[in-house]
């Protein structure tokens, strides 16, 4: 009865706070923009924050009155926000409870596995440190450079979306490692290489729950070895977070469908909001597991007051992830700058002639991504066992439905109605889960060979390590990470910021467009150069250096063009130096430019 006052006491003090913020809110959406401009323009590391317009204004009196209704509701309503608060702290530490008692069994009782995860873990953290200094790659420098900066104020990263690459979660993680570590590129890959080594054990878990434990091992060793998820372990992308977090929502699925449970619930509703804020895309993993928790509600063997106890549930789950999700995303609202995340070309609407005809080789540029440093008859074999797990789902699982069968059924649905190709990674998300779809086939296929249960672990323990081995062995060999064109690439970059470091002054520039621009200016950076040389104040510079990227092919004319130069104001390029990928032109002035 005591816990009970007190939530219910919490949620009174919590709508007073509401109405107090609401109340300010409008209040201060009320003074003229000069006043509150000038008030909180010392927030921005220039001193001139852009946020505040008109538009803004409208939309924080109307966030503002949404606080007040609020209020009222929730205080209203306090005695049974007490009761929901007080039974989902006990249900989470039930949760937690059960949690622990699940993760020491899962140890103790198979000790060889543990064992061997730990080793298929071991060999996951030494590839990927092997890559994790890596020269940095466009996005990663963009993200580090202008969305994550140690200059940029909290105010200011929320409010700002800018570009699709800006994974504002992410950002936000990675602009702390940089306030309270440094930015040098193993700094700034933190968040994605943790997030990558957890998704070894991660998808050890989906496969154990969705299957077995011989499913769970062999799955995370392809993932340990997988070329394609060692590369986004190390780049600094949340790409990792994004698989990290759908292995996560879809074993809460199994779990729900299971045990409606309102801790279950609570997580649910975290890491769907979390996912949805570090990138948009991540509406693909959500409404696949959503899919398949309708799905499984529709045929799941039981009367229709637990079906519709479950529909319900759902429902209130996804409306409070959406006012979460809508939170979060609100000062990008305020600050007017929605167009950037959900009107920017890469999601533009194109012709179904257009699409059809470029889905055929964009599905099999993914296959071949996702496949990198695999031998071919074992990708074609792990495609086989794939179908197998489809085709004996029922000896296999203990849920009705596939999981390729939602897969396949919303993403149709939304690409149909988006009509748009995903850059391949995208779909990093569905590496992990195809891995464990296939192990699950191996798995099958194994078993069907009768043979003692401890020689049977021992098999599927040593075949796991040693497949983590390999394909980590052919990973180094290849160095197909190192070299990879995603998220573009500059492997030259520190070497040309050292070379034209003592050729600068003050009318010379440096000429450059991406992937070459922002890796440059992230080394001039590290090497205390001023990125005011870089693409700025061109026309008044009597020389420039042109720097770009050989394999690109793009021509001199495109690097002017998006620069907005013409080539025909200077004199013939002359090439001064020549790296592995790089190379650096001078340009100068014509004489009649120059005087004019």
């Amino acid at each position: 009865m005591k816990n009970l006052l007190n939530t219910q006491n919490l949620v009174a003090i919590l709508a007073i706070l509401l109405s107090v913020l609401g109340v300010i809110i409008i209040s201060v959406s009320n003074l003229p923009i000069e006043t509150i401009k000038k008030a909180l323009d010392p927030l921005s590391p220039d001193g001139n924050l852009e946020i505040i317009k008109a538009q803004s204004l409208l939309l924080l009196r109307f966030a503002g009155l949404i606080f007040l209704v609020s209020s009222f509701l929730l205080f209203i309503t306090r005695k049974w926000w007490g009761n929901l608060f007080s039974s989902s702290l006990d249900c989470l530490m039930e949760f937690a409870q059960d949690v622990r008692t699940f993760l020491a069994n899962l140890i103790y009782q198979n000790p060889v596995f543990s064992w061997s995860l730990l080793l298929i873990f071991i060999v996951g953290l030494i590839i990927r440190l092997t890559f994790i200094s890596q020269p940095i790659r466009e996005d990663e420098a963009r993200t580090v450079i202008t969305f994550a900066s140690e200059n940029r104020s909290l105010l200011d990263i929320i409010s700002w979306y800018g570009w699709p690459n800006n994974h504002l979660f992410h950002t936000l993680l990675v602009h702390y490692l940089i306030i309270f570590l440094g930015d040098e590129e193993w700094i700034v890959r933190l968040p994605a290489l943790i997030a990558g080594l957890l998704l070894i054990p991660m998808t050890y878990l989906t496969g154990y729950i969705l299957y077995n434990k011989y499913t769970g091992l062999l799955a995370a060793s392809l993932v340990a070895g997988s070329s394609f998820l060692i590369e986004f372990s190390t780049n600094a992308r949340g790409y990792t977070l994004v698989c990290l977090n759908f292995l996560a929502i879809l074993i809460l699925a199994k779990l729900f469908l299971k045990r409606n449970s309102i801790a279950i619930g609570i997580l649910l509703i975290i890491l769907g909001a979390i996912g949805l804020y570090t990138i948009p895309t991540f509406l693909y993993p959500l409404g696949i597991t959503i899919t398949w928790i309708v799905l499984s509600i529709i045929f799941k063997n039981t009367n229709f007051i637990e079906k519709k106890s479950l529909a319900r549930s759902l429902f209130i789950y996804l409306i409070l992830m959406a006012i979460i999700t809508f939170i979060l995303y609100l000062p990008i609202i305020l600050r007017g700058d929605l167009n950037a995340l959900i009107g920017n070309p890469w999601i533009e609407k194109k012709s179904w002639s257009y699409f059809l005809s470029n889905l055929p080789g964009h599905l099999q540029e993914t296959w071949v991504a996702w496949n990198i440093d695999i031998p071919t008859y074992f990708s074609l074999f792990l495609g086989i066992c794939f179908f197998v797990s489809i085709a004996f789902h029922r000896n296999i699982a203990t849920d009705k439905i596939p999981l390729p069968i939602p897969t396949i059924l919303f993403l149709s649905l939304m690409l149909s109605y988006q009509r748009v190709i995903p850059f391949v990674r995208v779909w990093s998300f569905l590496l992990p889960l195809y891995f464990v779809l296939s192990s699950a086939g191996v798995s099958y296929l194994l078993s069907r060979i009768k043979i003692k249960e401890t020689q049977n672990s021992l098999m599927f323990s040593s075949l796991s390590v040693f497949l983590a081995l390999g394909l980590s062995l052919n990973v180094f060999r290849s160095q197909s990470v190192y070299y990879s064109e995603q998220t573009g690439t500059m492997l030259d970059s520190e070497k040309i910021t050292l070379f034209l470091k003592d050729q600068l002054s003050s009318n010379r520039g440096v000429l450059s467009i991406a992937p070459v621009s922002n890796p440059l200016r992230y080394y001039f950076k590290q090497h205390n150069i001023s990125l005011d040389y870089i693409n700025e104040d061109l026309p008044n510079k009597e020389q420039l250096f042109v720097v770009v990227k050989k394999s690109s092919n793009i021509p001199l004319t495109t690097h002017f063009k998006k620069n907005y130069l013409s080539l025909e104001e200077y004199h013939e390029p002359k090439l001064i130096r020549e790296f592995i990928d790089g190379a650096v032109y001078l340009v100068k002035k014509t004489q009649s430019v120059t005087a004019k």
